[in-house]
Formats: structure tokens, sequence, C-alpha cells
């Protein structure tokens, strides 16, 4: 009996020892406000809204003293490390919300807000709705660093005119630039595999998209609204594409299908596909004359359909090259150069 309560008790002890045990603290820094995690397996800090420090120090109701409470306005430049108690923590997120204009918590000026967001390399994670309804932002670029990116990112920044997406990212989420109305070119990353809900809904300056060879999904109503889109090129790896995905989209005159096989739509993906024109790979033209839907459109052509072309080959010269690239360009940009 002793025996085995002291085998319990070592049991004990060893999982009390080894178990992960986390301290949060919060601090200023240069303006910007951090939560820290100290943990057994890691260190790290967040960057947080000024109104959640407030509410951890118990300020809430009471005087707030230096702190603005209605969120950050102006120039904002992220520390990659922030000093505590000696160490030296590295900042790793931007949390939910972060620089979300200040009307979501309690009113104020609408013309104040962040107008620049300096991120350093150490960032790997950007949360929800983190620069949401921010009027003054007009340009962003978010590191190579970042591979996570929430919901709603730049959500309704209806003066932002260009990002600068990282390349690691594997998905765009939910409306991540829904109602950037001023948004006037994207290059969507190469690692992207997924387009979210609505992510573009209501960019009705984008003119162009090119959706990269990683994407097998742009889900519902993705880019539905973007009223001055002219031109499309879809993904050769693309498999389904959600309702209202291109719904409001009503200048797209031309997309080009880079698939063999055409992808999964619904009659309400492309519903001007009668006036449209639709360009497939070569020898690909019977299998979307043959599918749901794509059969519609008002003419289907090959793209360099030239005797003995080969994949990629776009202007029929018999290489693949930068060349054939700069050639889906012009035909986007709706110019005669070869």
């Amino acid at each position: 009996m002793k025996k085995t309560i002291l085998m319990f008790l070592a049991l004990v002890v060893s999982n009390f020892v080894n178990a992960d045990w986390i301290m949060i603290e919060n601090l200023e820094a240069d303006g910007v406000y951090y939560q820290i995690t100290l943990g057994s397996s890691r260190n790290y800090a967040k960057v947080i809204h000024p109104m959640e420090y407030a509410e951890f120090q118990g300020l809430i109701d009471t005087d707030y003293g230096d702190i603005p409470i209605e969120g950050y306005v102006g120039d904002i430049v992220i520390s990659p490390m922030i000093e505590y108690e000696g160490s030296e923590i590295p900042v790793t997120e931007i949390g939910n919300g972060a620089f979300r204009h200040e009307r979501y918590f309690g009113g104020g000026d609408w013309w104040e807000s962040v107008s620049s967001v300096s991120i350093p390399n150490s960032v790997t994670t950007i949360g929800d709705e983190v620069f949401a309804d921010c009027p003054c932002l007009t340009t962003i670029e978010i590191p190579s660093s970042v591979v996570q990116m929430g919901k709603g990112v730049f959500q309704n920044c209806s003066y932002l005119n260009s990002v600068t997406l990282p390349s690691g990212i594997s998905r765009l989420g939910e409306r991540t630039f829904s109602g950037c109305g001023r948004l006037t070119t994207i290059i969507i990353p190469e690692q992207v595999m997924e387009i979210d809900d609505e992510a573009f809904l209501g960019c009705r300056s984008l003119t162009k998209v090119v959706v990269p060879n990683s994407v097998m999904k742009i889900h519902e109503e993705a880019f539905s609204g973007c009223s001055a889109l002219q031109s499309v090129v879809l993904s050769s790896k693309l498999s389904e594409i959600g309702s209202m995905a291109f719904y409001g989209c009503d200048k797209l005159k031309e997309i080009t299908a880079l698939g063999k096989r055409p992808a999964a739509i619904q009659e309400d993906v492309f519903p001007n596909r009668s006036i449209q024109t639709l360009f497939v790979p070569v020898g690909c033209t019977s299998a979307y004359e043959a599918a749901d839907y794509w059969w519609q459109f008002k003419e289907i052509l090959e793209t360099g359909a030239q005797p003995g072309i080969k994949e990629g080959d776009v202007n029929g010269d018999g290489k693949v090259n930068v060349t054939d690239i700069m050639r889906i360009v012009n035909i986007i940009l709706n110019t005669n150069n070869p």
C-alpha cells in the first residue's frame, strides 16, 4: 500500500513538473499595446487593441489615464521584440481587431484611424478583422513571415488601394477585402489553395483577377459585386466555384479557364455568360461544351490553338517562357502587344 502511494505521488509530481504553464501580462511600448504570454514551451507577444489593454488592467468605467481607448491613430510601428523583466520577447501575432476602427468600441471621429502600420518579420499570425474599418489606411505590406491570416482582415477599409500579401498563406479568409471599394489591383500568392466566402465582395475598382494555379476552390460570393471587373484567369487546378462567386460583375467579358477539366459551377456563378467569351486550353473545347453551364457561354475559344503548340505556349512560338506570361498579362490588360 505504501509503495502504491509513493508511486502515485511520484506520478503527480512528475506531471506537475512537466505540465505546460502559462502566465499572461500586458504592457505598452512606444505607443503600442502588447499581451505577453510566458509558457514552459515558448514566450511570445501579440499586439492588442488599447481597449483590451484597459480591460485587462481593470480600468473600464474608470480613469483611463493616457490609454487611447478609442484606438490607434496615425503611423504605427510594431517592434519585433519586447523587453520584459530583462528578457527579449518576440512579437509573433497581431490579435483580433487590434487596429480596427474605434466606432465599434464606442463612438468618435470616423477619420481618426491608423494610416500606416509597419509589421516586422517576427510576426507569423494576423487575427480576425485586424485592420477592419480603417478609413485612413491606403496601403500596407504584410511581410513574408506571415503564414496565417484570419477573417475580415481588411473588411471595409474604404480607401485601401494597394496591399502586398505574404507568399506563405494557404487561404484568403472570409471577407478579407470585402467592401474595399478602392482596391485596384491584387496579386494572390501562389500558395493560396482556397478563396473563402465574400473575400473580395464589393471590390468595385478591381478590373482584373488572376487566380493562381494553386487555388482549388473559390467559395460563395468571393468576387460578387466587383462591378469593374473585366477579365478573370482561373486556376488550372480549380475544381469548384461556389454560388454567386462572380455575381454582379457586369463588365466581365472574358474568362480564361486554364483547367483541362471544367470546374463544378452553379447557374449563378457567371450569370452573364451568354454575352461572355470563354478561353480554354487547346483540345478542351468539347469538355467545356459538355459541362453544366459552361456550354452556355457566348463562345468558347482555345487559347493559342496552333498546330503542335505546347501546353503554356500562349503565343505559339514553340517555347514556354516569360514571353507567354507577358502575353497573358497583355490579354488581361486588353492590349494587343505580341
